[in-house]
């Protein structure tokens, strides 16, 4: 900044923050209003510009040094608002932290059910293996029964030719 310019009028100077007593919503709306006036009225909007063509990419990356500088630098600007942000911030922290505690008592839930599940899996494997078991047997028994089945059906036959045979007999023998 050069020493004849002046400087900008901060927006947030008359933006008084009660710590003790938090309102967020009308911490919200005064920030807005400031925003507001901060603006000039009437004036026109400044107009959109084309987006730039895409630098060249360096051959070599930015020293570090630079890095950090700009670090500081962006750290010193914003250290003023650094107090809005942690106010704005806080309900989210708190939902974080109370999604983190939901989560550990979950896990710790989860934990305390590991033997239980490892022993119903261990069921469930037995019970596959009993039920391929019986699904073998099942069919084992079905081939035996259409075997006796079909055995039963000749023997049958045979009853019927050894009756007819033995009626022909008779009628010869017998006059």
């Amino acid at each position: 900044m050069e020493p004849n310019e002046k400087p900008a009028a901060d927006p947030l100077a008359g933006l008084n923050i009660d710590y003790d007593n938090l309102d967020v919503a009308d911490l919200n709306e005064r920030l807005r209003a400031a925003a507001a006036d901060a603006a000039a009225p009437g004036a026109p909007a400044a107009p959109l510009e084309a987006p730039a063509a895409p630098a060249a990419v360096p051959s070599e990356p930015p020293a570090p040094a630079f890095k950090s500088k700009m670090k500081g630098r962006l750290r010193r600007l914003l250290g003023p608002f650094f107090p809005i942000l942690r106010v704005l911030t806080m309900p989210v922290q708190e939902d974080l932290a109370e999604a983190t505690r939901i989560l550990h008592a979950t896990n710790v839930r989860v934990d305390g059910m590991t033997p239980t599940l490892s022993r119903a899996i261990e069921y469930l494997r037995i019970m596959h293996v009993l039920n391929h078991n019986l699904v073998v047997e099942l069919t084992k028994l079905r081939i035996e029964h259409d075997t006796l089945k079909n055995q039963v059906r000749l023997m049958e036959k045979e009853l019927e030719f050894l009756t007819r045979r033995e009626r022909a007999v008779e009628r010869r023998l017998v006059p």
